[in-house]
């Protein structure tokens, strides 16, 4: 009596993960989808993949080969793993989609008046601002121009600010509140 054990017919991503991530990765084994948040300001064009499938089963994207924790791949968009089984032809693609986070930074980057003397000084750790203007300057109708971090929104109580056209009365300190994305 001879006993074969057939190849392995499953054609599962276990774990999914890059260096980059967020968070874990959430995989859905009904619909076959991976989805990846990775932290803001990462370059999605090149990643590398660390991923576990089911055993000795293979994964190729657009007919390339793959291998974990080498491979790099472009992942603007989703990405379409094709996972092939040890048995050689089951197969079943997974769709991978990878988000950036949204950035968490809430920083004043830039600060300026067209009238003031010299440049301003930028405390971010204490998050204040001091800044010089010409003698004579009507401080009750200031209109500065700023740098926020990426995406972020600043308001001077409800009034929304945008950098070069909201004026302020700077006759005594002004309370910028600065909103991440």
């Amino acid at each position: 009596v001879t006993v074969t054990i057939a190849p392995n017919t499953s054609t599962s991503i276990l774990l999914f993960s890059f260096p980059e991530n967020s968070e874990p990765s959430v995989i859905d084994q009904d619909n076959h989808t991976v989805d990846v948040l990775v932290v803001y300001g990462t370059d999605r064009t090149s990643l590398v993949a660390n991923y576990t499938l089911s055993p000795n089963a293979e994964a190729s994207v657009g007919g390339v080969p793959q291998e974990s924790g080498v491979t790099a791949n472009d992942f603007t968009d989703p990405v379409t793993y094709t996972i092939t089984a040890e048995d050689g032809t089951t197969t079943q693609d997974w769709v991978v989609t990878v988000t950036e986070a949204q950035n968490t930074e809430a920083n004043i980057e830039e600060f300026s008046f067209e009238e003031q003397t010299g440049p301003a000084v930028i405390d971010s750790i204490n998050r204040i601002i001091d800044i010089e203007v010409a003698y004579g300057t009507d401080v009750t109708d200031l209109i500065a121009t700023f740098e926020l971090s990426d995406n972020a929104e600043a308001k001077v109580g409800v009034t929304v600010q945008e950098s070069g056209v909201t004026s302020n009365n700077f006759n005594n300190e002004v309370t910028y509140v600065v909103t991440s994305e």
